[in-house]
C-alpha cells in the first residue's frame, strides 16, 4: 500500500524493531502473514508525537484567526 519496495519496508521495520518501537509475530492462522504491533515504548512515542503536533496546529490556527 505504501508504494515502497518491499525491501525498503522491511528495512524500516528492522530499524523500528531495533529501537524497540514495534514487534513482529507470525499470524497463527496463516504463516505467510506477519503481524506488526507497537510496543509500549512505540505507543508512548506516538502519543507524545501526535500530542505535540496537535498543540502546534492549534497554536497555528489561533494565530491565523487572531486569537493569540
Amino acid at each position: 500500500m505504501s508504494s515502497l519496495p518491499q525491501t525498503t519496508t522491511l528495512r524500516y521495520l528492522d530499524n523500528l524493531e531495533k529501537l524497540d518501537l514495534v514487534y513482529r509475530e507470525a499470524d497463527q492462522t496463516d504463516q505467510r502473514v506477519t503481524l506488526v504491533s507497537l510496543t509500549e515504548l512505540g505507543a508512548s512515542w506516538i502519543r507524545k508525537y501526535y500530542s505535540s503536533v496537535h498543540w502546534r496546529e492549534l497554536r497555528s490556527f489561533k494565530k491565523v484567526d487572531g486569537y493569540e
